[in-house]
């Protein structure tokens, strides 16, 4: 109960064998009550304490955490509810957000993560012209050019969506470039994606091999939740149309339909 099994191997199995598991992190997903199958978000690979957007927050039961430290002598039980791990999340003693933000496939993904614990840093700006409140940071590096037609994907003039759907309390978003929290530059913000829904969406044109720093915020102090974000890139509609008009030339050459 209240483990995070992760990254581990064995001859029998990975993570876990023959084991009742109950309140825990790790994959694949076992049965019992509260388990979860996320990144457990470690500081690093030797640092196990768990990065603020961890799901492994506040995740636990308290049923199952007699001591009442953590291995750092920290209160074992913070906002009411232990964490899943063997050290309860503080602020006080993680990186910090905008530096230590998780790295993104450059492909479609979800991530998810939590705010509840999300602090602001000096010189962080309003997102979408709220707070800011309990932000939480990702980074997406654009992929590169290429030359050929079928990676859509990979040239200059693809967008980007990102949104929040998903996300349990009202949320804003934004992306910007920049190498500081404090001297950012803005590329797209929102706060409610549409008429009667309170999480948030973006689409914006990318550039090749560029780092995009996507944040994720409470739109008030009080909204703290469990985040969702899925993002997606929209290849070019023009070189799409133009491989699909190069493949009907071909298609119709093959069968003398066009003569050369």
């Amino acid at each position: 109960n209240n483990c995070i099994i992760w990254d581990n191997s064995a001859n029998v199995s990975n993570n876990f064998y023959d084991c009742t598991i109950n309140y825990s992190c790790t994959t694949p997903l076992p049965s019992g009550e509260g388990n979860i199958s996320r990144n457990p978000q470690f500081i690093s690979s030797s640092d196990f304490h768990l990065k603020i957007t961890s799901p492994c927050i506040n995740a636990g039961t308290n049923a199952f955490a007699p001591m009442p430290y953590d291995l750092d002598s920290y209160p074992r039980i913070v906002n009411g509810i232990v964490d899943m791990g063997c050290y309860e999340a503080n602020p006080t003693h993680t990186s910090p957000v905008f530096d230590d933000a998780e790295t993104l496939p450059s492909d479609y993904d979800l991530a998810d993560g939590s705010n509840t614990n999300a602090i602001t840093e000096p010189g962080e700006p309003a997102h979408a012209g709220y707070g800011p409140f309990h932000s939480v940071w990702w980074d997406w590096k654009s992929p590169g050019n290429s030359l050929v037609l079928s990676s859509a994907k990979d040239a200059d003039g693809d967008m980007l969506l990102v949104d929040t759907h998903g996300s349990d309390f009202d949320t804003v978003l934004a992306v910007y470039t920049g190498l500081d929290v404090s001297n950012l530059t803005e590329i797209a913000s929102n706060d409610d994606a549409g008429p009667g829904t309170n999480t948030s969406e973006v689409v914006f044109d990318f550039i090749a091999n560029e780092t995009y720093h996507i944040v994720v915020a409470g739109k008030t102090e009080s909204d703290t939740g469990n985040i969702v974000l899925h993002y997606e890139i929209i290849p070019e509609p023009l070189l799409f149309i133009n491989c699909y008009l190069l493949f009907i030339i071909y298609y119709l050459r093959k069968l003398n339909f066009i003569k050369n």
